[in-house]
């Protein structure tokens, strides 16, 4: 896999994903309880969603491919 790639990129986006993921989930709905642990947890998947098609956008914007590269013609 080569540096900044699509597969590389979702192998690291899935793997930061899911370890926090399982260590966060149990503990949401044990200190808010099924309601509101179950909404805390849509509300924050709703704004993973958002944030990853702004960077979509950027990226078509752009024209850039790598994160590093899009934050770097946005920002200089």
């Amino acid at each position: 896999m080569r540096s900044g790639g699509l597969i590389s990129s979702t192998i690291s986006i899935v793997a930061a994903t899911v370890g926090s993921g399982n260590i966060s989930l149990a503990y949401a709905f044990m200190k808010n309880g099924y309601i509101l642990g179950m909404m805390t947890i849509i509300i924050g998947a709703m704004l993973s969603f958002y944030t990853g098609m702004l960077i979509v956008r950027c990226s078509h914007y752009t024209g850039k491919l790598r994160y590093e590269d899009i934050a770097s013609s946005i920002y200089g």
